[in-house]
């Protein structure tokens, strides 16, 4: 029978045991790294855009992402950084770069066109680094990278902050992630252990690392923000 593991409140196994303020606590348990954001408009939604970049492509070193049913042609989004730590340390960061389509994106930038925020497929490609093994579901500590596999929608919160269902492959290893959630900005823009500048905080609503030899699977939803 596979079995299936999933983490809610730690991520990491037992193995490294910390002190904190004179108390015991496993170093599997996580504080979430929370940034401030603003919003513009008094007490309604949210009206920040992720900007639009069209010129640059393959940000970061990791790639524009190609897949069946990424956009036919494609243009930088955004990116953004999420990250967990334990004894003070970062024990886990994921870095995203997304990819948008390049013709809706080109078309913002004429001048007179919508301010509507982008909204469409979406593919991405990026980095998953772990100081530590993430032991309910066998995936060693390492600095992986990705690329998308399927793509998922992006901007269908109306706003143009959000990502759903983006399904990774990790280059040269059977580890898949799955990711869903919100941005809010970074101020200032976060700096990933990769020192690249992020401006955006990853505020995922899913992230599951999942091994497609195994089967086994971690969710880190709750830890990685």
């Amino acid at each position: 029978m596979k079995t299936v593991q999933t983490i809610k409140a730690k991520l990491f196994g037992a193995k490294g045991m910390m002190k904190m303020g004179g108390a015991l606590a496993l170093a599997a348990v996580l504080s979430v790294l929370a940034t401030a954001c603003s919003n513009n408009g008094g007490g309604g939604s949210p009206v920040y855009y992720p900007p639009a970049v069209t010129t640059l492509t393959g940000a970061g070193g990791y790639g524009v992402p190609t897949c069946a049913g990424c956009p036919p042609s494609e243009a930088l989004i955004t990116n953004g950084i999420a990250d967990a730590s334990a004894g003070g340390a970062i024990a886990a960061e994921l870095n995203v770069y997304f990819y948008g389509d390049a013709s809706i994106l080109a078309q913002q930038q004429v001048p007179g066109a919508s301010s509507a925020p982008y909204y469409g497929a979406v593919a991405a490609a990026g980095r998953f680094n772990l100081t530590q093994p993430l032991t309910q579901c066998n995936v060693p500590p390492g600095p992986y990278t990705f690329t998308t596999v399927s793509p998922g929608v992006f901007g269908a919160n109306g706003i143009g902050t959000s990502f759903d269902n983006i399904i990774l492959n990790v280059n040269g290893a059977p580890i898949q992630l799955q990711i869903s959630g919100d941005l809010q900005p970074a101020t200032p823009a976060a700096v990933g252990q990769d020192g690249q500048p992020y401006p955006y905080r990853l505020m995922l609503t899913t992230f599951i690392v999942k091994r497609t030899d195994t089967y086994a699977y971690c969710n880190l939803s709750l830890e990685m923000n």
